[in-house]
């Protein structure tokens, strides 16, 4: 019994989602993705972040985006001998870092060269890049341990990549479901939820 008080006692902060446009942002486009990138990467691996990465792009191809894997095109540049060399730098640095999970770190901030060779490449018109933020353990007494996940989309148009919109949503998660807190779900339905909020967000402009 007071375990249960106490658990029901923790204040969970609001599920909330905002959005930011330009005013002169396009409408769909085709634009490159990489893998979603977390912080503080010593705290990640308890997330699947493929499952964002899906719910992200369905939705997005349905409102008529052209997705393409920016990590399969990097791939692919690395092996051509007419290959951009900005875009085989990258590629041999994506062999290296690949078998830590965290490949999409290696294009939060590309090199200007780099990334006009992957725009030219693609033939795209931006860049898509989504992060989430997993804030600190929370805890009530040792018993409940949760986490605020912050989870942000952001498309940035041209070769400086200004930011077309930028969509941001927040919600508490834990690594199992708590039957004493309705409102905290694993990180799994965590994810879903952050997916779908910043879904509703690019289509709320």
């Amino acid at each position: 019994m007071l375990i249960s008080l106490l658990i029901s006692c923790i204040t969970v902060p609001t599920p909330s989602g905002e959005f930011r446009v330009n005013s002169q942002a396009p409408g769909p486009m085709r634009v490159v993705v990489f893998p979603t990138t977390c912080e503080p990467a010593d705290t990640c691996s308890q997330l699947r972040l493929g499952r964002l990465d899906g719910t992200l792009a369905q939705e997005l191809e349905f409102d008529g985006y052209t997705l393409i894997d920016g990590v399969s095109l990097v791939a692919e540049a690395r092996t051509r001998e007419d290959g951009d060399a900005s875009l085989k730098l990258l590629g041999e640095e994506l062999l290296r870092v690949q078998a830590t999970g965290q490949e999409g770190s290696l294009f939060v901030d590309l090199p200007p060269e780099a990334r006009r060779a992957l725009l030219k490449e693609a033939r795209a018109d931006g860049v898509l890049r989504t992060t989430v933020r997993m804030g600190a353990m929370e805890t009530n007494s040792g018993v409940a341990q949760y986490r605020l996940l912050t989870a942000q989309a952001k498309l940035g148009v041209g070769e400086d990549e200004t930011n077309a919109w930028v969509a941001r949503c927040t919600r508490m998660g834990s690594r199992i479901d708590n039957v004493n807190r309705h409102d905290v779900k694993n990180f799994d339905v965590t994810l879903d939820w952050l997916g779908t909020c910043l879904v509703e967000q690019i289509r709320s402009s």
